[in-house]
């Protein structure tokens, strides 16, 4: 009698553990496939993989050359990452900026990047290699960023130059998060009252908008920006205005 008492809590036993683990196994596993790109996406010089949430710059045509700007978003998805050696030999680059959605910046991104002079920040938090050479040569580089930022640590850490710029996107001077004919009516009242006195529009105002990246706010940067409205209004704002710098005005 005792025997078969044992028995049959063993079977409950045996039972209970059997259910427990088909409901465990019937549960959803989360496999390596999930963890892959949707796609892979090109815009002008970048090579972007674009995740569910995110897109992540895996690298740059190293035929470019003068100034790049990595927007905010890829195929309306949040560029947050930028990959190790992305931009790897990239001599011609000369000035970069890095959209405020990017949150790290990998191993020797910038490794090989001679000519590069300028890094420009956007997010106060974007992690940075700790590595003296990550973003360039500390005796020829300046880095702008955001007081109190990372970017401000790094260069201090490692003897970079270093100045305090605002948080908008090239060409955004009202940081509206697009760039139409009120920017451009603003580069003109800028280009207006800085050519009429013996004082330089100050760093900051210059990193937004001195869109062709020829040190002078003018004319022709207001005539960029009105271009970049009508081909953005016919086309249906498919492409951003980091693109149209990069890419489109290049080959105008």
């Amino acid at each position: 009698m005792r025997c078969n008492k044992i028995i049959s809590a063993f079977l409950s036993l045996f039972t209970a553990a059997a259910s427990m683990s088909f409901i465990q196994d019937s549960r959803p596993v989360k496999s390596y496939a999930d963890d892959r790109p949707k796609s892979k996406f090109v815009q002008g010089y970048f090579i972007y993989s674009i995740y569910e949430d995110h897109a992540i710059l895996n690298s740059c045509k190293t035929t470019v050359s003068g100034k790049l700007v990595i927007a905010s978003t890829a195929v309306n998805t949040p560029v947050t990452e930028i990959k190790d050696e992305a931009f790897k030999d990239c001599n011609g680059l000369k000035s970069i900026d890095i959209g405020k959605n990017i949150t790290s910046i990998g191993e020797k991104a910038f490794s090989g990047c001679t000519s590069l002079r300028s890094v420009r920040i956007l997010n106060p938090e974007c992690h940075i290699p700790d590595t003296s050479l990550a973003l360039g040569d500390p005796s020829s580089t300046v880095i702008y960023g955001r007081m109190n930022s990372t970017a401000q640590s790094f260069a201090d850490k490692y003897g970079y130059k270093f100045y305090s710029t605002s948080g908008n996107d090239c060409g955004d001077t009202n940081n509206d998060g697009k760039v139409d004919a009120v920017d451009a009516s603003v580069v003109l009242a800028a280009y207006s009252k800085y050519s009429t006195v013996d004082v330089s529009p100050p760093r900051e105002i210059m990193m937004v908008y001195d869109v062709n990246d020829d040190g002078k706010i003018d004319s022709i940067d207001a005539s960029k920006m009105l271009a970049y409205y009508v081909y953005a209004s016919s086309e249906g704002d498919k492409e951003d205005f980091a693109y149209y710098i990069n890419y489109k005005m290049r080959t105008q």
